[in-house]
């Protein structure tokens, strides 16, 4: 880590189809053994009284608070040369993208989602809250939702749980584009799993594939359902068959292999529920929790879901042979080697 190391953490509200609207700044800086704090409110207009109320800030603080802009120049300052930024959500690296007067941060810092880390390290599958974590190292757990002491919070976490040694054990250059084929016939269902396998180091690249066959399973399930009347409401109960997903030793010998293959590598996916998490969770069976690198990196740093949407197209295209860009799901990776490895380093997940 070149610059400080620097503990953040934002307050914002959060509207549906729109950016986030930043009204907090907390943040600990760690740098040469010195330890400095920076705070600040960000005025703002329109902030819903939930949002109030939650963090205890009053819309009169909000309304003579700092401008926008100058508390982003003022953090700047804060912040140096190449920081490493350590955040405890996925939103809050959002707010590093969106915000025009950071730009120069983009290129020369590192951005670490601990939360993503701490998921990875005890493989859960949900984004585990902070005051989760905090009691898991029996430390105080008395989150504020103020910026400065939930920064102060994730900084004990942090060394709680020996962050930087978290951090090395999960550094890797393999990769894993995983592509899954489900059909049913005759109420049995066919799986193909083809994942490929790609070193970004040494540029070696594998091809894995594993096939499987299911039965569907017929259960009874029972069913309340309510009748309402004029007077009084009638309940009553029946039984319906459904079919789920059966499962047998072949299906569970592949996801055992697989987990064994993946486990602690990348995943290069649209998003965590990507289709090889899906056969995992219809199967019954636990996937190991790895690192995703989303493809919108490919084409920028923020997520777009139509941009998304279209590179997932693209590469059905590519596994299927079908595209005009790409033969094989290798080429995506040779001809994006540079933004992977840039969105790798960033994340701390190479050297």
């Amino acid at each position: 880590m070149h610059g400080a190391t620097i503990f953040i953490d934002f307050e914002f509200q959060v509207e549906r189809g729109m950016p986030l609207k930043l009204i907090e700044i907390g943040a600990v800086r760690i740098h040469n053994g010195e330890v400095a704090t920076f705070s600040s409110l960000v005025r703002q207009k329109g902030i819903q009284a939930e949002v109030l109320t939650l963090t205890g800030i009053e819309r009169e603080q909000l309304q003579q608070a700092p401008l926008y802009k100058d508390v982003s120049e003022q953090f700047l300052q804060f912040v140096g040369e190449q920081p490493t930024f350590v955040f405890f959500s996925s939103q809050d690296r959002e707010i590093f993208y969106a915000n025009r007067f950071w730009q120069p941060l983009l290129m020369t810092s590192k951005f670490i989602d601990y939360q993503e880390k701490l998921m990875v390290h005890f493989n859960e599958l949900r984004k585990p809250s902070l005051s989760t974590l905090l009691e898991r190292f029996q430390l105080p757990s008395n989150v504020q939702h103020r910026a400065l002491s939930d920064a102060q919070a994730l900084m004990e976490l942090y060394e709680a749980s020996n962050g930087d040694e978290l951090l090395r054990t999960q550094q890797t250059t393999t990769i894993f584009a995983p592509f899954v084929r489900r059909s049913m016939k005759q109420r049995e269902e066919h799986v193909t799993i083809t994942i490929y396998e790609y070193n970004i180091a040494t540029k070696q690249r594998h091809t894995h594939e594993w096939q499987f066959t299911v039965p569907q399973q017929e259960i009874e399930v029972l069913v309340n359902t309510a009748h309402s009347g004029l007077l009084s409401t009638m309940q009553t109960t029946t039984v319906e068959k459904q079919l789920i997903y059966g499962r047998n030793e072949q299906s569970d010998a592949t996801l055992s292999q697989i987990n064994e293959l993946i486990a602690g590598a990348l995943l290069f996916a649209p998003t965590e529920r990507c289709g090889l998490v899906n056969v995992f969770l219809d199967y019954g069976m636990t996937m190991n929790k790895c690192l995703i690198v989303p493809y919108f990196i490919v084409e920028g740093s923020i997520y777009n879901k139509e941009q998304t949407d279209r590179l997932l197209k693209v590469f059905k295209a590519v596994r299927q042979g079908g595209s005009p860009t790409y033969a094989t799901m290798f080429d995506v990776f040779t001809m994006h080697d540079r933004e992977i490895t840039s969105y790798l380093r960033q994340t701390a997940v190479l050297e």
